[in-house]
């Protein structure tokens, strides 16, 4: 009878990630026989099993920290211990909620439907269109990195990825050619750019338009040190002091709020999408000096509080 377990998995790493998931690999685990699988952990939770040394965990939230384990299983049922610890922060989608504009759409299948976060909407062009494309106006020049598109039954073959500073000048950052649909991830882009376009030059389906249900990009603003006081100014924070609830305005999108103590511990914490308001309960906080923090993709703006009750 087996009796000996498999040596744990090793050398985790983040390939990549996204904001809703995270690519991860590790070294393959080794067996006096055989290892049949492995269980992969979230936080101390389960998320699934893979007979690879590779797996895309989903579902995850934007601008989070994770801890990541994994146990190796041979063919006897034996478990091997958890492996080293691998912890990963999820990124922020800087297409969230932005505005878009399209060379063509049909019915209620508008440009906005491809940067909403939600996969059960699209953007589809026109049967027409020979050459659909479809624009994001990210609000700030960034340093563009890498992109994440999920197609629906219609997708891109052949496309090119443009870049603006103006929205009317575009040039060719990256041509992507033989693609095969569902997803496609888009890594080590150096493009610095406020606009993106996405241009299709063949798809799947030939004179039936193209079906994009999420178009992610991920990259970092571009800020010069007066454009980040003026951040700072816009957010408008108040009372204060306070006593029961503070209020927040101008709240930049896809961006997290977040209040400290004195001695650096968060008492609260909330990622805001597109809300630029937000109203939070103090309370329960005792007297004292606090920390409000907002952080966006790359930079984060702090301003002090007084609750006084």
């Amino acid at each position: 009878k087996d009796i000996i377990s498999p040596n744990a998995p090793s050398e985790l790493k983040m390939i990549s990630a996204t904001s809703k998931q995270a690519n991860i690999s590790w070294k393959a685990s080794t067996d006096d026989r055989v290892v049949i699988g492995y269980e992969i952990f979230v936080d101390g939770k389960s998320v699934g099993k893979t007979a690879y040394s590779k797996y895309t965990i989903k579902g995850l939230l934007p601008d989070t920290k994770y801890r990541i384990t994994i146990k190796a299983r041979d063919l006897a049922g034996n478990w091997s211990t958890q492996s080293e610890n691998l912890d990963i922060t999820t990124l922020i989608n800087i297409a969230l909620n932005k505005t878009t504009t399209t060379s063509s759409a049909i019915n209620n299948y508008a440009g906005k439907n491809a940067v909403d976060g939600n996969l059960l909407t699209q953007w589809s062009s026109s049967s027409s269109d020979l050459n659909p494309s479809i624009t994001v106006n990210l609000g700030d020049n960034y340093a563009i990195k890498s992109l994440f598109l999920e197609w629906g039954s219609n997708f891109g073959v052949n496309y090119l990825i443009e870049i603006s500073q103006d929205g009317t000048l575009f040039t060719t950052s990256k041509t992507l050619t033989s693609q095969n649909g569902v997803n496609d991830e888009i890594t080590g882009l150096t493009a610095t750019a406020r606009y993106l376009r996405i241009t299709v030059k063949s798809g799947s389906v030939k004179n039936a338009g193209v079906f994009l249900k999420e178009l992610e990009i991920y990259g970092d603003i571009l800020l010069t040190s007066e454009s980040f006081q003026q951040r700072k100014e816009n957010l408008l924070i108040y009372p204060n002091p306070v006593a029961e609830q503070i209020s927040i305005n101008n709240i930049p999108d896809n961006s997290a709020i977040s209040i400290f103590s004195v001695d650096g511990k968060m008492v609260f914490n909330q990622y805001i999408s597109n809300d630029n308001q937000l109203s939070i309960d103090v309370s329960k906080l005792i007297n004292g000096l606090y920390f409000v923090q907002n952080r966006t993709v790359n930079y984060s703006v702090s301003q002090k509080i007084i609750v006084k009750k």
